[in-house]
């Protein structure tokens, strides 16, 4: 994926590992789980690569260059630990039928 394609409001999963399993760079099935975050903001300079602002589920954030990212859309299934950023939706393809409504989803979700 290119950089244009990541917009403001996206949902992604940080899945490259190229900056460590972290609480705030939460790898994507990694020590944290399968947590998705939003990008919050884009910052584009003209010669420079395109930086992407991450809101991650538990309330930290972080920068990543668009090779350390994948949308939701090209996850496929979701798994039961998914958990996804406070006020966030999944998108319509996500119907609440098809996934696997675990705790954490649910809390996520619901913002219980």
């Amino acid at each position: 994926m290119g950089d244009e394609d990541f917009k403001k409001g996206m949902l992604v999963a940080y899945t490259a590992n190229c900056y460590g399993d972290t609480s705030n760079n939460p790898l994507w099935g990694g020590k944290y789980g399968h947590q998705l975050g939003e990008v919050i903001h884009v910052k584009s300079t003209e010669g420079d690569p395109t930086i992407y602002e991450v809101l991650w589920p538990q309330g930290r954030r972080n920068c990543y260059r668009h090779y350390a990212l994948t949308p939701v859309h090209d996850l496929g299934k979701l798994p039961d630990d998914v958990q996804i950023t406070d006020g966030m939706e999944l998108p319509s393809q996500y119907k609440v039928e098809d996934l696997r409504t675990g705790k954490n989803y649910i809390q996520g979700l619901f913002n219980l």
